[in-house]
């Protein structure tokens, strides 16, 4: 018997050519891995930016509608907006386009983990009239993972922000400050008003 030496190398070549593609097709794994985790992240992070960007531009679109309105006769507390520090209520006008155009009394509050906006038709009343309130429309659910809420209103005249507005006038800018389980605190947005 005949033993072929010129085997070995040839058996010993193939096993590390086996194992040297093992191991990189094994790195080559990880490395798809991770960047399919990657593509993930990425995805869900610029969904999150999408969604964060496409509500702070419904609700600043909404607050610039806030228009001044003169007092009616003998209303000396008429207010074309009222804002505290967790709810901002101001008038507005819905576009004509819309089924329900015309003036409404607009609402922005926190109620337990949703930012809600909600309209009511606006009819003017005279002094000392009493009439029925008209139904509002159904609320917009704005946030539904709200975590924090604030707004604070910037005085034309001094520049100074307070967390309450009830002039006369309507502020200069409104601040939205914003936090939610899912995209943590919001660049603070602040809406700039006509006077």
């Amino acid at each position: 018997d005949h033993l072929d030496l010129h085997s070995f190398p040839t058996r010993r070549s193939s096993d590390l050519a086996l194992a040297l593609t093992a191991l990189i097709l094994a790195s080559l794994s990880a490395a798809l891995y991770g960047l399919s985790q990657g593509f993930a992240h990425a995805s869900v992070r610029a969904e999150r930016e999408d969604s964060l960007n496409r509500v702070s531009l419904a609700l600043r679109q909404a607050i610039e509608q806030a228009r001044y309105f003169e007092p009616p006769p003998g209303q000396n507390d008429f207010h074309s907006l009222v804002g505290r520090n967790q709810s901002l209520d101001w008038l507005a006008y819905l576009p004509a386009s819309s089924p329900t155009g015309g003036l409404y009394h607009w609402h922005l509050e926190p109620q337990d983990t949703e930012l809600l906006l909600t309209l009511t038709p606006w009819i003017e009343t005279k002094s000392g009239e009493q009439s029925e309130p008209p139904p509002s429309l159904a609320p917009i659910q704005i946030i539904d993972d709200l975590t924090g809420f604030a707004l604070s209103y910037q005085n034309a005249k001094t520049g100074e922000w307070s967390d309450q507005w009830d002039g006369t006038l309507l502020p200069s800018r409104v601040r939205l400050d914003i936090t939610s389980q899912k995209s943590g605190a919001w660049p603070p947005m602040i809406v700039r008003l006509e006077p």
